[in-house]
């Protein structure tokens, strides 16, 4: 379970939790093979775009940015907040009025992925 996973790891496996995390919350979009030109073209766009997202999160990962790979999981249209205190982050869905979910950790990228993975 990925989110009881993120809530266990250590600071040290923060890579390998977003790692495990990406196929799991961005899984990459289907090949339309059929279905006309105008599908199959936007199926090869909504591919390159995928691609291009995660460039841009294993270049997070390389640079250490945990938090910001964390965000890129994020699905669109939730909110998060963290509590340092506490350590829990709390994700909201539909702008604040939609179910809420939460991950607990000391580290903030750990407790967000739970959270995420538990909105799912």
């Amino acid at each position: 379970d990925l989110a009881a996973w993120a809530e266990k790891a250590s600071p040290e496996e923060q890579r390998a939790v977003l790692e495990a995390a990406w196929p799991v919350l961005r899984p990459e979009p289907p090949a339309v093979l059929s279905g006309g030109m105008d599908t199959m073209r936007a199926s090869v766009i909504a591919r390159a775009e995928w691609r291009g997202i995660r460039a841009r999160f294993t270049t997070m990962l390389d640079a250490e940015a945990w938090e910001s790979a964390a965000l890129m999981l994020l699905p669109e249209g939730c909110r998060w907040s963290y509590n340092s205190h506490w350590g829990t982050a709390i994700l909201w869905q539909n702008g604040g009025i939609g179910p809420q979910a939460r991950g607990a950790s000391p580290v903030p990228a750990l407790a967000l992925i739970a959270a995420i993975a538990r909105a799912q």
